[in-house]
């Protein structure tokens, strides 16, 4: 799974804004740069990130692996889900 652009017309005239990795590197293959829509919901802001499957990656859930989200810096609140990119 990695982070992928957000098409415009999901969202439109939301803020976007990139994030890169802690070391501001926007390069960096290990840590890569997302691009999240920011929306102010919920009793706070929300950055939202669009994910896609790369290859082999439905293979794996279909078997039953489970899904990875890592942080750096802490634990933020968060929310996984498919198909609305609303918080």
């Amino acid at each position: 799974m990695r982070p992928t652009p957000i098409p415009d017309e999901i969202a439109p005239g939301t803020r976007r804004v990139v994030v890169a990795a802690p070391n501001g590197d926007l390069t960096d293959d290990n840590i890569r740069p997302v691009e999240p829509l920011v929306t102010e919901e919920a009793g706070g802001r929300w950055y939202t990130v669009m994910l896609v499957l790369e290859p082999g990656d439905l293979d794996l859930l279909e078997a039953g692996q489970p899904i990875w989200l890592s942080f750096a810096a802490g634990v933020p609140v968060f929310q996984v889900s498919t198909g609305n990119p609303n918080p």
